[in-house]
């Protein structure tokens, strides 16, 4: 379970609320969960353009800038360098040979390292005609850049976290989702979440342990590459 455990660490400030959204539109929200494809299955087919495309910036180029800020960058260098490396991901994506029977989230993590090993050499070169800056003294080592394919990384397992919970709520009976829900993502006893879904707290247990294995294989299954 330790991919349920880092991505539902409460305690982690810049975790992704998983709890499901309020139906203020009306919508059921089993019809709500989205797509049965991860962001990144659905990446392959954009080479760097598109709506997935899209998708993917929103959720990795504010990682990329917590990773700069991290590092000490001043705003205005954290922003030159997310766009920068966004776009040599693009490129990545565009030219890197997609692989069945593989893992998305190793595809990441490569496409990930050549799109830093790029921007690095180019930065390099641009050094070699003037004097070395302060923002990239920061940044050229090898512990930053394995947080920065750590932080990638991590918001891959949280996006493929997601999905796979929608695939799992459209599964189980409402009641069996509450008891996984109030527990895990909520926090409360399995005293409080008896009591108020009105079954045994054994149940409670049981419909939680029941959850978190089929998150599990819908993970598994959607970080397959087909």
């Amino acid at each position: 379970m330790n991919i349920l455990r880092a991505v539902l660490d409460p305690n982690d400030p810049e975790r992704t609320d998983l709890r499901e959204p309020s139906a203020d539109d009306g919508t059921p929200t089993k019809e709500r969960s989205g797509t049965s494809l991860s962001l990144l299955a659905r990446l392959k087919g954009d080479k760097g353009s598109g709506p997935g495309w899209d998708e993917f910036v929103q959720r990795y180029q504010p990682r990329i800038l917590s990773w700069c800020r991290r590092w000490g960058l001043q705003e205005s260098d954290a922003l030159d360098v997310s766009q920068n490396v966004m776009l040599q991901l693009a490129k990545q994506m565009h030219t890197f040979e997609y692989k069945p029977g593989g893992r998305f989230r190793a595809w990441l993590k490569t496409i990930a390292r050549r799109a830093w090993y790029d921007y690095t050499l180019r930065r390099k070169k641009a050094e070699f005609q003037a004097p070395e800056s302060d923002m990239w003294r920061k940044l050229d080592n090898a512990d930053a850049e394995q947080d920065l394919l750590t932080a990638l990384e991590e918001e891959c397992n949280r996006e493929l976290l997601q999905v796979a919970m929608g695939v799992v709520q459209t599964r189980v009976k409402d009641k069996t989702w509450q008891a996984f829900k109030m527990t895990e993502l909520d926090g409360q006893s399995a005293d409080e979440v008896a009591q108020q879904l009105e079954i045994a707290r054994a149940h409670v247990y049981v419909a939680k342990g029941r959850i978190q294995k089929m998150i599990v294989s819908e993970v598994q299954r959607l970080d397959q590459m087909e």
